[in-house]
């Protein structure tokens, strides 16, 4: 009885309640909305993982099409900006190169070059022969407008090794607008635009994991290089008339012609033809010297000051207005053939003799000259009848540093030699010419001519011998600041400056809006720019002394000047100062 009352005991306490059942289920729910909870959780920072990723490795494409745009415009900088003569292909730069469907002609110009729609570029007989650099896709494809692919390190065929097919980057300009014109080369602000791509090898035709442009201004610097003799212009000019031309040194004959006769003057470069565009005796050394132009001047600001250092204008004294100078040998006291008619004879204060002198100054008042004691002495000796004249670096600027500016109205010498001390500092002879309404007024009707007999050079102090140093002999002329916008030809010439012989042996000659003209055979040592040279059918010949215009450059300072010369031109694209804009497709 006992033991079976133990028994049914212990198998009731074996026995589980409903409170027990309900319990453990709730549990296995927990545990199970817990393990879903846990698996959505790793599912969902996989997912986060997985596109990060992704994320990432697509930033990274767009960085490395960034890079590409970067990198390609450097290496298209690189072509353009060649040092070597041979490779120089920096003309392309006064050239737009735009994509325009609508006008086959305006598409892609650098494409066209040596084509029968080749571009007329602004220094019209650029040598273009060497053409665009080649394609390394083949000759179907041209640079830099077809994708170029950047160049991977040696010994790799992908610019990440990530397991997956080879990736590479890519380079093409989509645009380059060149700077406006001037009047002073190509200078100017350049806009670039470069696209960079990024893809792997297999990728069907435009087809990309990143693409980025870049744009990007640059300043495009063009200028004459100092020591490049054969580039500069030794004879410039808007209008030639020349006879037997002869240039004995480098330099160049350039000319300055309007945008509208460019095509056609393109078509005789570097021929008889062109030649004869500008002399009536035409020969085959000229042929490479001629260079025509249409974007050179004279008439930039840059040319106002070209020679000016310190300023120093020949004065009677420190506070009187510059002194204008008349000297005239053709009726001038002995031997004159009028006396009367000396451009000296209303000099104020002077005994009769003096109203016959050679030379006079007045001062820049518009009253009658007067004849200067001190520089008759100087300039004759006793009874006046030596034939020489002599302006003292004692009497003109004295112990002044820099330059001296001497300012001559009349100027007719027959058979007179006019020396001009200029060895402590060089010398500008402005040719004055006179304001409307006053050339009929006596020395006053802008007259400047040099007869064969005559002879006006740079001496050392205290010589009478030409120290032959044209670059410190300048002759500019002030009509183009009275008369700014007066046209003038060798046909319709104003206030020329005549000269003959080797009556002007060593000078620089720059009559911006003047004319040169020859009135017999003519030789000079120096450079001649003037807006007309006009020969009259006598031969010219300009010897160009060795390193004459770098000496030019360097005294004068031209640097400085933001004068970037005359004749055949270096174009250079460098920094410029605006920000570089990065798009992303």
């Amino acid at each position: 009885m006992i033991q079976k009352k133990r028994y049914k005991s212990i198998r009731a306490t074996r026995q589980p309640s409903g409170k027990c059942r309900d319990e453990e289920g709730i549990a296995l729910v927990m545990t199970m909305l817990l393990g879903a909870t846990l698996l959505a959780g790793v599912s969902a920072l996989m997912v986060r993982q997985l596109t990060a990723r992704k994320l990432v490795a697509s930033e990274s494409y767009r960085q490395l099409a960034e890079t590409a745009a970067n990198n390609g415009l450097n290496q298209i900088l690189s072509e353009l900006n060649h040092d070597s003569t041979d490779q120089y292909r920096g003309y392309l730069l006064g050239l737009s190169n735009i994509e325009d469907t609508s006008d086959s002609q305006k598409n892609f110009l650098w494409q066209q070059i040596n084509t029968e729609t080749s571009p007329i570029f602004h220094e019209i007989c650029t040598d273009t022969s060497k053409g665009l650099p080649d394609h390394p896709g083949g000759t179907n494809k041209s640079w830099p407008t077809d994708a170029l692919e950047e160049q991977t390190l040696q010994g790799t065929n992908s610019i990440r090794d990530d397991g997956k097919e080879e990736l590479h980057s890519y380079y093409r300009l989509r645009s380059y607008k060149n700077p406006p014109k001037s009047d002073q080369l190509d200078n100017g602000e350049a806009k670039f635009i470069i696209e960079g791509m990024v893809k792997r090898k297999g990728m069907a035709e435009g087809q990309y994991l990143a693409r980025a442009r870049l744009e990007r201004s640059l300043k495009v610097e063009a200028a004459v290089l100092k020591k490049r003799a054969d580039d500069w212009a030794v004879l410039f000019a808007h209008d030639y008339q020349l006879g037997k031309t002869t240039i004995n040194g480098n330099g160049l004959i350039t000319w300055a012609v309007q945008e509208g006769n460019a095509e056609a003057i393109s078509k005789d470069c570097k021929t008889r033809n062109l030649v004869a565009r500008i002399s009536n005796k035409p020969n085959s050394q000229l042929q490479k010297k001629v260079w025509p132009v249409t974007n050179q001047t004279l008439y930039s600001d840059s040319t106002k000051t070209l020679f000016e250092l310190k300023g120093n204008v020949d004065r009677r004294s420190a506070n009187s207005q510059k002194r204008i100078w008349r000297i005239d040998d053709k009726n001038s006291w002995p031997g004159g053939i009028d006396y009367r008619q000396s451009v000296c004879y209303d000099a104020r204060g002077v005994i009769w003799v003096g109203k016959y002198f050679k030379i006079c100054e007045r001062l820049d008042d518009g009253l009658s000259p007067t004849v200067n004691n001190k520089t008759i002495k100087a300039s004759y000796n006793y009874p006046y009848i030596e034939s020489d004249i002599v302006l003292t670096q004692d009497e003109f600027c004295p112990n002044k540093i820099g330059d001296c500016h001497i300012y001559i109205e009349h100027l007719n010498l027959t058979k007179t030699n006019l020396y001009v001390e200029n060895d402590k500092r060089p010398v500008v002879l402005h040719l004055v010419t006179p304001k409307e309404g006053q050339a009929d007024q006596r020395g006053s009707k802008g007259l400047f001519n040099l007869s064969s007999n005559a002879l006006l050079c740079g001496v050392n102090q205290g010589k009478k011998t030409c120290n032959q140093k044209p670059e410190r002999l300048i002759i500019v002329s002030d009509h183009d600041l009275k008369s700014p916008n007066k046209d003038t030809s060798c046909s319709s010439k104003s206030y020329p400056l005549k000269i003959a012989g080797s009556s002007l042996p060593h000078a620089f000659l720059m009559l911006r809006k003047g004319s040169v003209e020859l009135t017999a055979n003519t030789s000079l040592n120096g450079a001649i720019w003037s807006h007309n040279i006009c020969a009259n059918n006598n031969d010219l010949r300009v010897t160009i002394p060795s390193k004459f215009m770098e000496k030019m450059n360097e005294m004068w300072d031209w640097k400085n000047k933001n004068f970037a010369g005359l004749g055949r031109s270096v174009s250079r694209a460098i920094r410029g100062s605006g920000y570089d804009t990065f798009q992303r497709f």
